[in-house]
């Protein structure tokens, strides 16, 4: 069953906007910064012609379904390795902090993993009444997936504002902008919760690509696609000088880290 004309209009502007992110990155210097955010946005705008194609061309809902569940389940692990190179990049002066990080989000993701993989097994055991009660448990995984990216955004931003840890202003604004990427995910596929699947999914369809949309474009806007050598906080931008004094004291940080991991594997 083919999509109301105006989702469908944001359905190609929101694919549109994500090819050109991949493209723009790509051609600039930002990919050896963005690299997996832009094989992410390449695949999701491939995954959203695929859907459509498949769509126009099948009248059971159910292949779209299929399509559905499996980029559901493929895209969260480019959205974890999207996350891990946003902390990786950020802390990349600080290899230790770096590694605490790194465990910190291989944990979590393994704790996502878990809870979606709970939520599929106890929906596929319950009745629904939706046409396409498999989804159900996708889109609960879906939802776990993102809130959780949501929050350790939040909590990354939270660490780097109160340490705090200057980072070039392209990264900083990219750590926000993902935060609002990733909520606005969370807020679409937790719409669909509150009412019968048919009717709650286009309201599911609106609120998650005008927000995607809005967050996407505002990323174009607002991200240089040259290096910058400009660092700044959470709480703003900084001189010279601040960025030499809290750096040294990272460096400080990382070298106490270093000293107490090495002292634990002696």
């Amino acid at each position: 069953m083919s999509q109301p004309l105006d989702i469908q209009i944001l359905w190609w502007l929101s694919t549109t906007i994500q090819l050109w992110i991949a493209w723009k990155i790509y051609r600039s210097d930002l990919i050896h910064s963005f690299r997996f955010f832009a094989v992410y946005m390449a695949l999701s705008s491939a995954s959203n012609i695929v859907i459509s194609l498949v769509e126009n061309l099948f009248t059971d809902p159910n292949y779209v379904g299929f399509c559905f569940l499996f980029w559901t389940y493929t895209s969260s692990l480019f959205e974890f390795l999207l996350i891990r190179e946003l902390s990786t990049i950020a802390l990349i002066r600080f290899p230790a902090i770096k590694a605490a990080s790194g465990r910190t989000l291989t944990v979590f993701w393994g704790i996502l993993i878990a809870f979606g993989g709970t939520w599929f097994y106890y929906l596929n055991s319950t009745p629904s009444q939706n046409t396409l009660a498999f989804l159900m448990p996708a889109i609960r995984y879906q939802e776990a997936v993102s809130l959780g990216f949501t929050l350790f955004i939040l909590l990354f931003l939270a660490f780097v504002a109160w340490m705090p840890v200057p980072l070039s202003t392209n990264i900083l604004k990219h750590a926000f902008l993902m935060g609002g990427y990733f909520l606005a995910l969370t807020l679409s596929r937790f719409s669909v919760e509150l009412g019968k699947f048919a009717t709650q999914q286009r309201i599911a369809d609106y609120v998650g690509l005008i927000g995607v949309i809005v967050v996407l474009a505002a990323w174009l806007a607002r991200i240089k696609f040259v290096d910058s050598s400009s660092l700044a906080t959470p709480h703003g931008p900084l001189d010279a000088a601040e960025a030499k004094l809290l750096l040294s004291r990272l460096e400080e940080l990382n070298q106490s880290l270093s000293s107490s991991r090495s002292k634990v594997i002696r």
